[in-house]
C-alpha cells in the first residue's frame, strides 16, 4: 500500500492557483503525519488563487473537530466549527444524568433533615402528631349558640351523638351547679367522652368531685351508679376493677375498693385511687394483731362483712370482735349478707332452702371466711376490722328495738331472738 497523507482544504481545487509571490520570502508549512508515521510539510500557498489575497481568518470562537473512521478503515478529519447550534447528543445524556442525581440528591436531603426533625421533637409531640392522622377515628363539632339554656344544649349534644342521653347531661349540669355556666362557642369532641368530660368542655371547668361511693355498695352497685350519672360506660368501672387487680396481683377483687368521696374522673382513674385508699388504710394498721394473725386480705374480707351487717360506726368493733371469735373457734359465721351478694339480691327475701345450698358463700353452712370481700367497706370498718372490741360473745342480733345484743352462747341466742325479734 503506497503512502498516504492528511490534507487541509479550505477552498475550491477546480480554480487556477496562483504562482508563488516572491515578495514572500516565507512558505505557509504545517507538519502533518504520514500513515506511517514520517512527517512531510504541505505548502497551502500554492492553493490559493491568484485573483484574490486570501483572507484572514478570525479565530473561530467555538471550534470542534470529529474524527472517525471509514469503512476502509482511513482517518479523515471533519471541520464542524462552522456548524451553528451544533451541540454533542452524549453531551445531552450526560447534562440529564448529572440534573437527576442533583434531583435524587436534593430529595433525599429534605427528607433526612425531616427525619431528623421529627425525631428530635419530644415523645408527647410525636404522640400528638400521630393522634391527628389516626384513619377512621371519630371527630364530632358542634356549635353551641348565644342564649341557648342547659337542656336545649344537651339535647343538641344528643342529636350529634355526643352523649347517649340529654337527660343524664341536664342532670350532671344541675347537680354540679353548671346549668348556667355553658359558655358559647364551636366544640369538637373526640371519640367517645364521657358526660363529665362533655360538662366539663362546654362549661370550660375544672373537673368535678364525684358523688361519695356509698360504704357497703359492691362493685357492680359502683358501676351502675357511674353508668348512670354519665361518669362512666356500663362495665367500664368492673372492667377498671378486674385490671387493677390483675396487675396488682390481688386474690379477689371485691373488698379491695374502699368506698368514699373521689375527685378524679373515668373509670380507670377512680378504679385506681379507690384501691389505693384500701392500702392506704390497711397500711396505718399494718402492726395490729389480726393484720399478723390473719393477713392483710382476710381482714379486708372482715372490714366488708362488718360494713354490710351495720351502718353504725359504734357497732363495728364489737362485731368484728364476735367474727374473729367464730373463726378462732371454726364456725360458720352465719352472716345472711354473703349470700346475698352471690345471689346479688339486696332487696327480697331469701328463700329458707337457699341457705341450706353448700356454696362458697353460704356461711350459715360453710366455715370460716368466704372467698372475697362482699362490699366496698369505708375507713371505719377498716379499722373496726384492724382493731376489734375484745369480747367473750359468739352470737348477736339486731333486735326490733334498734339495738345489737349478744351471747357468748346459742341458748343465750335463743333467748334475743325470743325476746327480741
Amino acid at each position: 500500500m503506497s503512502d498516504k497523507q492528511l490534507e487541509f482544504s479550505f477552498d475550491d481545487p477546480s480554480k487556477p492557483r496562483k504562482k508563488p509571490s516572491r515578495k514572500s520570502s516565507r512558505k505557509s508549512e504545517v507538519l502533518a503525519p504520514t500513515s506511517e508515521g514520517a512527517a512531510t510539510y504541505v505548502d497551502f500557498s500554492k492553493t490559493r488563487t491568484p485573483q484574490q489575497k486570501p483572507a484572514r481568518r478570525k479565530p473561530a470562537t467555538r471550534r470542534g473537530v470529529v474524527a472517525h473512521l471509514t469503512r476502509k478503515g482511513e482517518l479523515k478529519l471533519k471541520d464542524v466549527g462552522k456548524r451553528k447550534g451544533y451541540r454533542s447528543i452524549a453531551g445531552g445524556y450526560v447534562a440529564f444524568l448529572v440534573l437527576g442525581v442533583v434531583v435524587v440528591f436534593l430529595g433525599m436531603l429534605v427528607y433526612v433533615k425531616g427525619y431528623q426533625a421529627l425525631t428530635r421533637l419530644p415523645k408527647n409531640a410525636v404522640e400528638k402528631v400521630s393522634q391527628l392522622v389516626q384513619p377512621g377515628e371519630r371527630l364530632v363539632t358542634v356549635k353551641i349558640e348565644s342564649g341557648m339554656s342547659a337542656s336545649q344544649v344537651a339535647r343538641l349534644l344528643q342529636e350529634q351523638g355526643v352523649v347517649d342521653g340529654a337527660d343524664a347531661l341536664l342532670a350532671f349540669l344541675q347537680d354540679h351547679d353548671l346549668a348556667t355556666k355553658v359558655q358559647k362557642g364551636t366544640y369538637q369532641f373526640r371519640g367517645w367522652p364521657t358526660i363529665e368530660q362533655v360538662a366539663q368542655a362546654i362549661t370550660r371547668s375544672a373537673p368535678a368531685t364525684l358523688s361519695i361511693i356509698q360504704a357497703g355498695w359492691t362493685l357492680n352497685q359502683v358501676d351502675g351508679y357511674l353508668a348512670q350519672r354519665g361518669y362512666a360506660r356500663e362495665g367500664q368501672f368492673l372492667d377498671a376493677a378486674k385490671a387493677v387487680a390483675a396487675e396488682y396481683g390481688l386474690s379477689f377483687t371485691e373488698g379491695w375498693f374502699l368506698s368514699g368521696s373521689y375527685g378524679v374522673s373515668g373509670a380507670r382513674t377512680l378504679a385506681e385511687a379507690m384501691h389505693q385508699s384500701a392500702v392506704d388504710a390497711i397500711y396505718q394498721f399494718i402492726d395490729e394483731p389480726p393484720v399478723h394473725r390473719w393477713g392483710v386480705e382476710a381482714v379486708l374480707i372482715v372490714a366488708s362483712l362488718v360494713q354490710a351487717e351495720t351502718q353504725n360506726v359504734e357497732e363495728m368493733p364489737l362485731i368484728a370482735g364476735i367474727i374473729y371469735n367464730r373463726l378462732e373457734e371454726n364456725m360458720p359465721l352465719g352472716i345472711d349478707a354473703t349470700t346475698r351478694y352471690e345471689l346479688d339480691d339486696w332487696a327480697h327475701q331469701i328463700p329458707q332452702e337457699t341457705y341450706e345450698r353448700d356454696t362458697p358463700y353460704n356461711t350459715r353452712r360453710k366455715p370460716g371466711l368466704p372467698p372475697s370481700g362482699i362490699s366496698c367497706p369505708s375507713l371505719e370498718a377498716v379499722t373496726a376490722a384492724c382493731i376489734p372490741l375484745k369480747t367473750e360473745a359468739l352470737y348477736y342480733l339486731h333486735g326490733k328495738d334498734g339495738r345489737i345484743h349478744t351471747a357468748t352462747d346459742y341458748e343465750g341466742h335463743k333467748k334475743h331472738i325470743e325476746r327480741y325479734l
